[in-house]
C-alpha cells in the first residue's frame, strides 16, 4: 500500500480523503461534516448543492404538479373578483381607450362570462382515435390560460404574445372532461370552455381483452414457452416437439433474442410461433411487495410500450419477420392499463388457463409451490374430466430451467403429449385455439 501524505501538510501521513475533491487530509485540516470529511467549508458547500441538485432532478415531475396545482388554486381565488358592482361601474369614468399598437397586438376573446360552471351535458362527447387532443384558442397578450383534465390541471400558461396558440392534450384511454379557463391581466375570468373527448383505438380496442383459455368446446391444448434469459434445456424441448410434430407458440425476451439467434431461427424453421416477453424481463406492477397490481416505479405507456417495441425490433432485424401480435408479462403481473398500452401498440396479451402454471421453474423440492414432473403429468390429464377444463387450455411452460437433469418438466414431454392426442386433444399454437371453428 502507498502512503498518502496531506496536501496542505506534506510531512503528514494520512489515510483519509476529501469526502468531495478526494484530496488527501490529515486530522489537523479536516472538517466533520454531515458524516463524512471534507478539505474545507468550500468542498462541503458544493457537496451540499451537489444533494440539492440531486433532490431537484429525482423529484422533478412532483415539483413541477405542485406548481401547476398552486397556480390552478391562486387563480381559483380571484374568480369573480374582477367584476365590478352595478351602482360602482355606472359611476366609474370610462376607461380611456387602448393605444392603437397594443390593439394591434391583440386578439379578440370569446363572450366574457362569470364562472367555469359546467353546461348541461346535452351533446355527446367527441370520439378520437389517437391520444392527443389539440385544443386551439386566440388569447390575448399577458392571459393566464389554465387546462383541467378530469379535474386535474394539466397546463397553466402566461401568454407573452397575443396569438392564436395551440395545446396539446394528452388523454386518458375513455372519457376526458376538459375545462378551459382564461384570465386576463387584472385577474378577471374573461372565457371558459367545458366539453369531454372520448378516446378510443380501434386496434386497442380490438386487442384489450387478455386471454386466458381458448374454446372450452373444442378440445385442444395449446402448449406455450416463455423463453427469458438462459436455454437451459431449450434444445431438448425443440427436439421432442419437432419429434412429435408439434408447434406450440413461444414467448421470448429481447434478451433471449440477443443471446441466443440460433435457437430463435430454429424456432421459426420448426414452424413455431414466437410471441412478445418484454425486453429484460421486468416487475409492471408492485404484486411482489404489496400482493396488489399497481403500476410500478417508473412504469408508463412510454415504458411498456419501448419494452415490446425494442423487442419486436430485435426480433425483426434477426429474422425479417414480425412477431405474432401476442405478449406475455413477466411473472404474470398486469392490469387493465398495461393491458390498454400494449394493446395501443398491436399486442393482445395471452396468460394462461387456471390451474395450468407447471412451476417448472420452481427449483426447490422443499418449496410450497414445487412439482414434480410426474405430478405436473398428472394434474394436467386430470383436467379431462366431465367439467371438460381440460378443453380451450393454455398449458404454461418453460424454455429453460435451473433443475437438475433428471427432474426437468421435459422429461415428461413426449408422454404427455401422446396422452394427450390419444385422448383426442389436438396441441396447438394460440392462433389456432383462438381461431373461429371452420
Amino acid at each position: 500500500m502507498s502512503i498518502k501524505y496531506c496536501h496542505k501538510h506534506p510531512g503528514v501521513i494520512t489515510r483519509i480523503r476529501c469526502f468531495h475533491c478526494k484530496k488527501n487530509i490529515c486530522s489537523r485540516c479536516r472538517l466533520h461534516l454531515d458524516h463524512h470529511f471534507f478539505c474545507s467549508r468550500k468542498c462541503y458547500q458544493i457537496y451540499r448543492l451537489g444533494k440539492f441538485g440531486a433532490f431537484l432532478r429525482r423529484h422533478q415531475l412532483t415539483l413541477i404538479v405542485c406548481w401547476n396545482v398552486l397556480l390552478s388554486l391562486l387563480l381559483l381565488m380571484h374568480w369573480g373578483k374582477g367584476e365590478a358592482p352595478a351602482a360602482e361601474a355606472a359611476s366609474a369614468p370610462a376607461a380611456e381607450p387602448p393605444p392603437a399598437a397594443v390593439v394591434r397586438d391583440a386578439l379578440p376573446l370569446p363572450t366574457p362570462i362569470d364562472t367555469l360552471a359546467p353546461p348541461s351535458a346535452d351533446g355527446s362527447p367527441a370520439l378520437l382515435a389517437r391520444s392527443v387532443y389539440h385544443y386551439t384558442l386566440p388569447v390575448e397578450r399577458g392571459a393566464v390560460v389554465v387546462i383541467w383534465q378530469n379535474d386535474w390541471p394539466v397546463s397553466s400558461e402566461r401568454v407573452l404574445h397575443g396569438e392564436t396558440k395551440s395545446y396539446p392534450i394528452p388523454l386518458a384511454y375513455g372519457r376526458n372532461r376538459i375545462r378551459v379557463g382564461v384570465w386576463n391581466e387584472t385577474q378577471q375570468l374573461v372565457y371558459q370552455d367545458y366539453f369531454e373527448v372520448s378516446y378510443r383505438h380501434p386496434v386497442r380496442e380490438a386487442r384489450r381483452q387478455p386471454v386466458l383459455r381458448g374454446d372450452p368446446a373444442r378440445r385442444r391444448v395449446a402448449l406455450t414457452f416463455d423463453g427469458g434469459a438462459s436455454d437451459a434445456g431449450a434444445r431438448e424441448i425443440l427436439a421432442i416437439l419437432e419429434a412429435k410434430k408439434v408447434t406450440a407458440t413461444v414467448f421470448l425476451t429481447g434478451q433471449f433474442v440477443e443471446r441466443y439467434p440460433d435457437l430463435v431461427q430454429q424456432l421459426l424453421a420448426a414452424g413455431h410461433e414466437v410471441g412478445n416477453h418484454t425486453y429484460n424481463h421486468p416487475h409492471l406492477t408492485t404484486y411482489a411487495e404489496n400482493g396488489r397490481h399497481d403500476l410500478a416505479p417508473g412504469v408508463d405507456r412510454a415504458y411498456v410500450q419501448r419494452q415490446l417495441l425494442r423487442t419486436d425490433s430485435l426480433f425483426r432485424a434477426l429474422t425479417g419477420k414480425a412477431m405474432v401480435p401476442y405478449w406475455r408479462a413477466a411473472y404474470g403481473e398486469y392490469n387493465q392499463e398495461i393491458i390498454d398500452w400494449a394493446a395501443e401498440a398491436g399486442y393482445q396479451h395471452i396468460g394462461w388457463t387456471r390451474g395450468f402454471d407447471t412451476f417448472d421453474w420452481v427449483n426447490d423440492p422443499a418449496a410450497p409451490l414445487y412439482k414434480t414432473p410426474q405430478a405436473v403429468y398428472a394434474h394436467i390429464l386430470g383436467k379431462d374430466n366431465p367439467q371438460s377444463d381440460l378443453n380451450g387450455a393454455i398449458v404454461l411452460m418453460h424454455l429453460a430451467s435451473e433443475r437438475k437433469n433428471g427432474d426437468q418438466l421435459y422429461t415428461i414431454l413426449p408422454e404427455l403429449i401422446d396422452d394427450l392426442h390419444n385422448r383426442g386433444f389436438e396441441t396447438v399454437t394460440v392462433t389456432r385455439l383462438l381461431a373461429p371453428p371452420e
